[in-house]
């Protein structure tokens, strides 16, 4: 995973505030580090990637086609016919990745995506674990799973497939708050970077 540069951040109902975060986010630095790292271990699969606000979902859209990669977005006001189609060109092969913000990351399933780029760093494990969970459902055309993650999601919250502890009881609220986020330094984690990728791996 990268480690977004977050200090001194705005917080807005208990998440980052999206006008800050965009414009932190949206460095051609970072937009680029996207197209390089999508290139490098999800090509060829069915990608969805998830992005802060319209301008950075824009931004990164064409910095993919700018690159002769298939891509397609999809935002809050993208009609449903058009959405439609853009699920099935992905679906067909014919559109490699969706770019979106605050679109897919629940009561959304193509189960033939099968790489998450994270580009939108969060407090919240709930939504963390939404917009990774689009790429966790079985199909017969994939054995598994990648994740890119730029937003730093996995040192804050820990891996998607960990077993966590929920409650049952219809009657409680759970209330999120930044106390249940992981906020992990190097020594803390049990494992470690890839030195000629950065990919981050299991100890074994």
């Amino acid at each position: 995973p990268s480690r977004p540069d977050l200090t001194g951040g705005k917080t807005s109902a208990g998440d980052w505030s999206k006008p800050w975060l965009s414009e932190r986010m949206q460095t051609p630095k970072l937009v680029g580090d996207i197209v390089e790292h999508w290139k490098r271990h999800g090509q060829d699969r069915p990608t969805v990637v998830f992005c802060v606000d319209k301008a950075h979902t824009a931004a990164v859209c064409d910095c993919f086609n700018g690159a002769g990669i298939s891509a397609e977005y999809i935002v809050d006001d993208t009609h449903q016919y058009d959405r439609d189609e853009i699920f099935r060109r992905t679906a067909s092969g014919e559109n490699k990745v969706i770019v979106n913000c605050a679109t897919l990351t629940r009561g959304w399933d193509l189960p033939c995506v099968s790489c998450c780029v994270l580009a939108r760093p969060t407090r919240s494990r709930r939504l963390y674990l939404q917009m990774v969970g689009r790429v966790l459902r079985a199909h017969p055309t994939k054995t598994d799973a990648i994740l890119i993650d730029h937003a730093g999601a996995v040192w804050e919250h820990g891996w998607p497939t960990e077993d966590r502890e929920w409650s049952s009881n219809p009657g409680q609220t759970i209330v999120e708050t930044q106390d249940e986020t992981r906020s992990r330094s190097a020594d803390d984690m049990p494992e470690r970077l890839c030195p000629s990728c950065s990919v981050l791996l299991r100890a074994s």
